[in-house]
Order: structure tokens, then C-alpha cells, then sequence
């Protein structure tokens, strides 16, 4: 398992919280010059000498001040990497926060639809029962007879095996004839 980035960045912190080169590890070099004889010949011979000692020791100067810029721009860099860090933490905490927020709300939402699911599903159980009762309902139909004075109409129903009426004919019988 990996270390967190808090974790990783509290080890950098520890290891470089001490000094890279201590004061004590910082060697100068002393060489030591020799008289220059006033009448000697060799005095180009011992100028270079000196130049190059003079370089080296500048060369040492830089490092340790380069070394404490270094330091300061380190020292710098974390507290900024700090603040940084602490700025992600807390958006990712309100964005952990917004996350549990919606999810509790879209799992409401989903208990809500489920119910209304459930509702839908038991009327729709009830009305195909009542379709149902319908299809195998018989309606009676009145016969309505209309009586004239010599004329009387006669209905016949006409119905299937069901008893579902199918057709009625009508026909129109005297009255006269029936009494003869």
C-alpha cells in the first residue's frame, strides 16, 4: 500500500529539516604563498598559482551561499506546498460532502420512484381485473314494444352462445290476423 501524500510530504520534511552542509563539513583550503623575490624570474610562473586558489576559494563562497538560497527557496517552496495541500483537503472534503449529499438525495429519490412503481403497478392489477368483469358482463336489453291500434311490432332477439345479443328483427304483426 502507498503512503499518502501528507504521509510522503511529513518524511521530506523530517529528512531535510536538517542541514544538507554544516558548517563544520565547509573545508577552506589555505595555501600558502610563497615571497616573490623581487629579482627573480619567475614571478609570471607564481601568478597563475594565486589566481587559480583565489578561484577555488570563490568557488567554495558561492556553494554555501548557494547552499542557503537553496535552504531559503526550499524552506519557501514547502510552506507554499503546504498551503497547497491544505487548500486540496478541504475541497476535497467539500467535495466528499456535496457527493454524500446528492447521493442521499438521488436515493431518495429512487425509494419515491419505486413507490409510485408499486402504486402504478397494483392499479393497473385492479382495472384489468375490472376489464375483466366487464368482458364477461351481460347487460339485459329491454324489449320496448310500440302498440298502434291495428299494428303490433314483434321483436325477436337474436343471441349467440355466449347469450351476447347478436342481432334483433323486427316485424310488424296486425292485430286482426292473431284474432281470426
Amino acid at each position: 500500500m502507498t503512503d499518502s501524500f501528507k504521509d510522503i510530504y511529513e518524511k521530506d520534511k523530517n529528512k531535510t529539516s536538517e542541514p544538507a552542509i554544516k558548517a563544520e563539513d565547509v573545508v577552506v583550503e589555505k595555501t600558502e604563498v610563497e615571497p616573490i623575490k623581487v629579482g627573480s624570474s619567475n614571478i609570471q610562473d607564481v601568478q597563475p598559482e594565486v589566481k587559480r586558489d583565489m578561484t577555488v576559494l570563490e568557488e567554495q563562497v558561492v556553494r554555501v551561499d548557494l547552499t542557503e538560497s537553496i535552504k531559503d527557496v526550499l524552506t519557501e517552496q514547502r510552506e507554499l506546498t503546504a498551503q497547497v495541500l491544505e487548500s486540496v483537503m478541504k475541497t476535497n472534503t467539500k467535495i466528499a460532502n456535496n457527493v454524500a449529499k446528492h447521493v442521499k438525495a438521488s436515493a431518495d429519490t429512487n425509494a419515491q420512484l419505486v413507490e409510485a412503481i408499486n402504486a402504478l403497478t397494483e392499479k393497473m392489477s385492479l382495472l384489468e381485473t375490472k376489464l375483466e368483469a366487464i368482458e364477461n358482463l351481460e347487460i339485459p336489453t329491454p324489449i320496448v314494444q310500440v302498440n298502434s291500434p291495428s299494428k303490433r311490432v314483434e321483436k325477436i332477439v337474436h343471441r349467440d352462445n355466449k347469450g351476447f345479443v347478436t342481432h334483433i328483427t323486427e316485424s310488424e304483426v296486425s292485430d286482426e290476423t292473431e284474432g281470426e
